[in-house]
């Protein structure tokens, strides 16, 4: 058996979409630099989230300090008013989430295979499984193979966390694929683990310096769908 794990925010939807929106709406017009804001907003979600898993940061006060830090890089200044508003509306637009057409295609031809599928994703508990069920992933995948940090009590790209997922899954570690657009957490972690790689990198981030090349890169998610085709699927 061939298990595919999949990381969910930016890798299985484009998570600058609903992002965009909620600026869109709390701040009255349209971002000229929303790539380079969506860049700040993740690099201050990851660089706080430590805080927030051990209780030194609520998760309200870390949703508010990523968005104003993120603003703050770009030169834009909001109020705390704006970033409480703004991850309400964010949060509103994640509950309408929906897969592509191209992503329903690869999980069914996946499912088709006999492959075993898998989410493993860092963030709370309710805030990821609101996720999950908005973009209907249950359809593919059973709830005994998501794997959410908070419920698991240890994130990527932490060993415990893939440990966590092969002893669920009953999968030898070279029979299992780590899906993932962070080149830290998903492809680190799965190295380690003695995992097969596939970097989701639609985003086209650099390699890091000294970064062994993951298996396989997709820039888009046709070449994730031809990797899947002619390395995996048919094996």
């Amino acid at each position: 058996m061939i298990a595919i794990i999949f990381d969910v925010d930016d890798t299985l939807y484009d998570q600058i979409v609903p992002f965009q929106n909620a600026c869109r709406k709390i701040l009255g017009r349209d971002l000229e630099n929303a790539e380079e804001m969506y860049r700040a907003f993740s690099y201050w979600g990851n660089f706080y989230y430590p805080d927030y898993q051990t209780g030194k940061l609520p998760l309200d006060e870390y949703r508010i300090i990523r968005f104003s830090k993120a603003m703050e890089v770009c030169g834009v200044s909001v109020t705390r008013q704006e970033a409480i508003d703004f991850q309400k509306q964010y949060l509103e637009n994640q509950s309408r989430l929906c897969l592509s057409k191209k992503m329903c295609e690869i999980l069914d031809a996946c499912r088709d295979a006999g492959i075993w599928l898998g989410i493993m994703t860092n963030g709370p508990t309710h805030h990821q499984t609101a996720k999950i069920d908005a973009l209907g992933l249950k359809h593919w995948i059973p709830k005994e193979h998501i794997f959410i940090s908070e419920t698991v009590g240890y994130t990527k790209p932490d060993r415990e966390i893939f440990a966590a997922a092969e002893v669920q899954m009953g999968q030898e570690m070279q029979s299992i694929y780590m899906v993932g657009d962070s080149y830290e957490k998903d492809m680190t972690g799965a190295m380690r683990s003695g995992w097969s790689t596939i970097w989701m990198n639609h985003r086209r981030h650099p390699l890091p310096d000294g970064a062994k090349e993951p298996d396989d890169i997709a820039y888009s998610e046709e070449e994730l769908q031809k990797i899947f085709a002619e390395k995996i699927l048919h094996k």
